[in-house]
């Protein structure tokens, strides 16, 4: 899931945009003349060029550390390559988690610049295709190739938060991924490389998280959610790696994080594409308990 650096890459760019935004927002609100009112937002077009400059940098900068770490040295002619059984699918989950996170991102910045909530979200998930897409086309012309699974599962995640725009109901089930170090810093498959968070499949849990809080109101808390994980081991040895299925309570951080301005509702919205500690227990492919599973 190397597109993980990518997504956070955006991530950083996008906040670091909106925190200068909001400390500027007295110079870039006060030309009016560069503002729109419909009958319910104001498009400011000042905010809209911020936005899109910074999305444009983001892949930019993204193009050139994806060329010099994973593309230069492996060039090849464009070709289709599946691979089913690389991370034992977790990458592929990945791949779904990062769609839907920078279709957040890319949403929740230009609903500040004042588009409405439905065109954002419209731009999110065609704008997160496109982008993992572009990517994706850059392996067809390296020793990866352009895999067709991963490029549907970029464009499911992508569309997901849309489909919870339209269908409420879908709110009530999230993607969140979890991370703790396992193969870290030791040897990777390219030569000279070391695993990174990015590529260490086995320090990945992704989750579908149930709002268990929202469907059975009069049984849990608001803020609880139920969370069902997948992760890897020992995919060094072939003979030996496994999958795993988890169950562990999850937070909703938009019902723990006070609702009262934009700013805290996407603070809460985006802390719900991660998954924090707690208890969990290993149901497959045997049980253990876990005090705390990272």
């Amino acid at each position: 899931m190397k597109k993980l650096f990518l997504i956070l890459f955006l991530s950083f760019s996008i906040i670091s945009e909106n925190s200068l935004g909001s400390s500027f927002s007295s110079l870039i609100d006060s030309t009016s003349s560069y503002t729109i009112s419909t009958s319910s937002n104001t498009i400011n077009y000042n905010r809209v060029a911020l936005v899109s400059g910074c999305v444009l940098g983001a892949g930019t900068a993204v193009y050139h550390y994806q060329l010099n770490a994973w593309w230069k040295h492996w060039r090849k002619p464009f070709h289709f390559q599946e691979d089913l059984v690389y991370g034992k699918s977790v990458d592929k989950i990945g791949h779904a988690w990062d769609g839907a996170l920078t279709n957040f991102i890319l949403t929740n910045s230009y609903r500040w610049a004042g588009l409405s909530e439905e065109t954002s979200h419209w731009i999110g998930a065609i704008g997160g295709s496109l982008f993992l897409s572009f990517v994706e086309v850059q392996d067809g012309y390296s020793q990866w190739g352009f895999d067709r699974v991963d490029a549907a599962a970029n464009i499911a995640g992508s569309f997901y938060p849309l489909l919870q725009y339209y269908v409420p109901e879908f709110k009530n089930l999230g993607f969140k991924a979890s991370y703790y170090p396992r193969q870290y810093g030791k040897a990777g498959n390219i030569p000279g490389q070391t695993h990174t968070p990015i590529d260490d499949y086995e320090g990945q849990t992704f989750w579908l998280s149930i709002k268990a809080g929202k469907i059975f109101p009069k049984i849990f808390p608001d803020f609880l959610n139920l969370s069902v994980g997948y992760s890897v081991r020992n995919l060094n040895d072939q003979s030996k790696q496994y999958g795993m299925l988890l169950l562990a309570p999850d937070l909703d951080f938009s019902e723990i994080i006070p609702q009262h301005s934009e700013f805290l509702k996407t603070i809460g919205e985006g802390l719900n594409y991660f998954k924090f500690p707690t208890p969990a227990i290993q149901i497959s492919p045997k049980v253990i308990w876990f005090g705390l599973y990272y």
